[in-house]
């Protein structure tokens, strides 16, 4: 891991970075094949960033980039969920939306997932549930 500022880590394949209180960004890198240790990699940068509170997600995947089905698997698990409150699903194309929904029907996440077209309404679902959760005010 590279730590550039307290805000932003950045990996091989990926970033987490604060963007709003409460609200990690993770983008995956654009024609990468993602395995699990990249997976992982993520989880342990947005531990480290979240400091203990609970957060949430805004996650976006670069043009093709392809994941494995054990990646899936210990995405969507009980696990794997610790500190994440939600997650915000960025899915602006076609292709995307489909093969997010398919995921997420298929491997039935633990984590409260949604899909987005708009970083906007993503970005406003993920604080209305941190104002559900009463997260905010551990971010401040």
């Amino acid at each position: 891991m590279n730590v550039s500022d307290t805000s932003e880590i950045r990996l091989k394949n990926a970033s987490s970075k604060i963007i709003e209180p409460g609200i990690i960004y993770n983008e995956f890198k654009e024609g990468v094949d993602l395995q699990v240790d990249d997976l992982i990699g993520v989880k342990k940068a947005n531990l480290e960033l979240a400091n203990g509170r609970p957060y949430t997600v805004l996650l976006s995947f670069g043009y093709l980039t392809n994941t494995t089905s054990e990646l899936r698997e210990m995405a969507a698990s009980k696990e794997f969920v610790m500190d994440t409150l939600a997650i915000g699903l960025l899915a602006p194309s076609t292709g995307q939306r489909l093969m997010g929904n398919f995921n997420l029907n298929f491997n039935k996440p633990k984590i409260n997932t949604r899909l987005f077209t708009s970083e906007d309404k993503a970005r406003e679902w993920l604080r209305n549930i941190l104002a559900e959760k009463n997260a905010m005010s551990l971010w401040k």
